[in-house]
């Protein structure tokens, strides 16, 4: 199952063909070892891990550029893991699963999945499908290999990189730089909270706002003198969110 993270931007690139690290969830061991052993044949590196004993803190900080959920049983217990998976990472996630019922696959898309696949595939054209949506992930607007500069700021979203008026490099996980990407494009104007969330995740939110307020309080660390008195990344009471590209930050 994939998860993608899609920019709207009409003039994109492919990025090269590189080897990826690919995360297989699953509750078959013997899935987990035949699409493993197919992956690493096309030199991709592989972590598993069963279905049972995810831990999303674990999964985050693995950092794949996919995830695949692999489920027989196909109960709300997996829709939950891929919530909670797609609460905390911007990665491609997608699920192989046994049900094939209109509803469950709705619900699937609804919990933040990008692809669902409702049969078995073999090892072969897995591997076929994986690469196939790892060039679509890794396409991304030109604008991205030059960095987007704003108001002294330049951001390098595919390294994750920000660079501040005064030189200083800021490492970002890939929730934050997208957070930041979305708010960029618009300076000085708030992005509401529904927008961001279905930007960022890709996902509808449904009123729950609480991982973009964490998201907002983990980057406000990093690039606030002050995170309670924020002057960079600032909230507009009833209109959301902005970017400050006029403000110079503190010293």
């Amino acid at each position: 199952m994939i998860i993608l993270i899609l920019i709207m931007n009409p003039v994109t690139m492919n990025l090269p063909d590189i080897p990826a690290n690919i995360l297989i969830i699953s509750d078959d061991p013997e899935v987990r070892r035949d699409w493993a052993a197919a992956l690493e044949g096309a030199g991709h590196r592989v972590s598993l891990v069963a279905l049972e004993g995810v831990d999303v803190h674990t999964v985050v900080a693995l950092d794949p550029d996919l995830c695949v959920v692999d489920s027989r049983s196909g109960d709300e217990a997996v829709l939950d893991c891929c919530r909670k998976l797609r609460e905390a990472t911007v990665i491609p996630l997608a699920l192989f699963t046994a049900r094939a019922d209109e509803a469950y696959l709705l619900a699937a898309f609804a919990a933040g999945l990008d692809m669902v696949v409702p049969y078995r595939v073999s090892p072969r054209l897995f591997l076929t499908m994986v690469n196939a949506w790892l060039r679509r992930a890794r396409a991304l607007p030109a604008a991205f290999a030059a960095g987007l500069h704003v108001g002294g700021f330049t951001l390098y979203l595919t390294r994750r990189r920000l660079e501040t008026p005064e030189g200083e490099t800021i490492k970002l996980t890939g929730l934050e730089a997208r957070l930041l990407y979305v708010l960029m494009r618009r300076p000085g104007r708030p992005v509401d909270a529904p927008r961001l969330v279905r930007w960022v995740w890709g996902y509808e939110a449904h009123g729950d706002h609480g991982a973009l307020k964490n998201l907002v309080y983990r980057l406000r660390r990093k690039l606030e003198a002050d995170p309670g008195e924020p002057r960079v990344l600032v909230r507009v009471e009833g209109a959301g969110y902005c970017f400050m590209a006029d403000v110079t930050p503190p010293q």
